[in-house]
């Protein structure tokens, strides 16, 4: 039975290029397929806003993915770059839990 409660993944991490770990996740997210029940939304930690909703989140490191669920109740969260077959099953294991 198909998932259809929808997640909303917030993405934190630098735009610049100072954060290479920011860079590979970029191209790993490239690779992958997410579910239509996903919603990614980009979060650049270099501008004000971006940086004070991930201390609304306690974001500490970056790059950073927090899935929220409907109700916007955090059900996961993966800290560190991700390569493509990691990131995929990341993606394939929400709404798992």
């Amino acid at each position: 039975m198909e998932n259809t409660t929808k997640y909303t993944v917030l993405k934190f991490s630098a735009e610049a290029g100072w954060c290479s770990g920011c860079e590979q996740l970029k191209f790993a997210f490239e690779s992958v397929k997410v579910q239509d029940n996903i919603l990614i939304k980009s979060i650049d930690i270099d501008t004000e806003d971006g940086m004070k909703l991930a201390a609304s989140y306690r974001v500490r490191s970056i790059p950073a993915m927090i899935v929220l669920a409907e109700d916007e109740t955090e059900v996961k969260r993966k800290i560190g770059t991700l390569k493509s077959k990691e990131l995929q099953e990341f993606f394939d294991s929400i709404g798992e839990d």
